[in-house]
């Protein structure tokens, strides 16, 4: 935007919005989302498909709106609550501690991206009591979070889903607590690479290729702005 003052050009530039990320291996990255806490298992570059920082789901997504990485604290393996796969002193049996630290030097995210679940969906734990580890998970955060917007990502198909329904659970459930936290929920089941196209997009059935990385981010990208969050 453009401002003219006795002849001349003053350009305003709008502030970038602040964000952080909670989530899980899809969301990790060696020498970012363990910064913070430095016991977080990772998943990209080492063992994924995304050798780029810029080619994961949320820098795709800080890039293309210009956002601001507040702080990424995401853990390989790690469930909505208790340990999983998980190991270090930044996990208990409850809602992991690294919920705690979300902001940085009093830097408070404008919106926290929450996308959390496929661990547990992997260990087959009961809709029943995913519905209230998530409820408590978003309880802690707008708790301690109270002037951030929290964006819900549910859980994608994947190839050859024998998981198809309890899946369908679990997304229903999100949908239902995004609602009551007054979330913006990312509909991610609703991309065109779920399902059988999924194969073209992923290399294992699960952690996002480059591919799918970019409609991972695309996805919440049009989701924020068909809701004016952006």
């Amino acid at each position: 935007m453009l401002f003219r003052k006795k002849n001349r050009e003053i350009k305003y530039e709008k502030p970038k919005i602040k964000v952080s990320i909670y989530g899980d291996s899809i969301s990790t990255y060696e020498g970012y989302s363990n910064t913070i806490d430095t016991d977080n298992a990772v998943f990209y570059p080492i063992k994924g498909m995304c050798k780029d920082l810029n080619d994961t789901w949320w820098m795709r997504m800080i890039i293309d709106n210009n956002f601001e990485l507040v702080v990424n604290n995401s853990s390989s393996g790690c469930y909505v609550k208790g340990k999983g796969n998980c190991t270090g002193s930044n996990f208990d049996e409850g809602v992991g501690k690294r919920i705690n630290h979300l902001s940085k030097e009093d830097i408070i995210p404008e919106l926290i991206f929450v996308y959390m679940g496929i661990n547990d969906l992997n260990s087959l734990k009961t809709s029943d009591q995913f519905k209230e580890d998530y409820d408590e998970m978003l309880s802690k955060l707008t708790t301690l979070y109270p002037t951030s917007k929290l964006v819900t990502l549910n859980l994608q198909k994947t190839t050859n889903d024998d998981k198809s329904e309890l899946r369908e659970e679990y997304n229903n459930y999100i949908e239902e607590l995004s609602t009551k936290y007054n979330t913006v929920l990312v509909e991610l089941s609703k991309m065109k690479i779920s399902g059988k196209e999924y194969v073209n997009y992923s290399s294992d059935n699960l952690h996002p290729n480059v591919l799918g990385m970019s409609c991972i981010a695309g996805t919440i990208t049009k989701t924020l702005k068909d809701k004016k969050i952006i």
